[in-house]
């Protein structure tokens, strides 16, 4: 389970960037603040943060197949959802294929226990 130890840790890292320093994830992820929209701030920290550092710290904690097989769907349904979704919104660049690499190599860590339970 030691695949899925680090995605789940990898993932819970994630959220404490997107925590305490939304502005320099943001950047990262090639997005920007718009001065009138004060909420964004807050956004990327809830969701890019507290949903990232509570799923990853979960998983790690219960330390389950299951915990880190549903985590690692999340990770795979953000993958393939960028995947189809690149064309249609003509948004085909690099960040957005190192962030699909990235989405499918941190899932399949993460179902690797779950697999190897169900066979």
């Amino acid at each position: 389970m030691l695949t899925a130890q680090i995605g789940a840790l990898f993932t819970a890292a994630l959220g404490v960037g997107g925590m305490l320093f939304p502005a320099k994830v943001i950047r990262l992820i090639n997005l920007d603040f718009r001065p009138d929209r004060v909420e964004a701030k807050t956004e990327v920290r809830a969701t890019l943060g507290g949903l990232f550092l509570c799923a990853g710290l979960f998983s790690f904690l219960v330390n389950s197949p299951e915990a880190y097989g549903t985590l690692g769907a999340a990770w795979i349904g953000a993958g393939l959802i960028r995947t189809l979704f690149m064309g249609p919104d003509h948004s085909v660049t690099r960040i957005n294929i190192v962030s699909i690499l990235i989405e499918f190599l941190v899932g399949f860590l993460l179902i690797m226990p779950w697999v190897s339970q169900a066979l």
